[in-house]
């Protein structure tokens, strides 16, 4: 997939929300994808987005089903 402006937003929204119901820092989910929590802030404001092994390493970290995922996309 290639990252677009939109699809970078709704990763960034996407991982600020769900850590934030989860209540984890940038530096748990940091620890969690093995980077350094600037790169979570970086991808969080949409500067950057996260490869596709990272962000399934995320959500099975954080029990996200794919579902989940896929209607993200499919809605915007």
């Amino acid at each position: 997939m290639i990252a677009t402006p939109n699809s970078k937003q709704l990763i960034a929204d996407f991982l600020r929300q769900i850590r934030r119901t989860k209540k984890l820092t940038q530096n748990e989910v940091a620890k969690l994808l093995q980077v350094d929590r600037s790169t979570i802030t970086r991808i969080e404001q949409g500067k950057m987005t996260i490869d596709l092994d990272k962000f399934m390493i995320l959500c099975q970290g954080l029990n996200i089903e794919s579902e989940k995922i896929i209607e993200l996309f499919k809605k915007n």
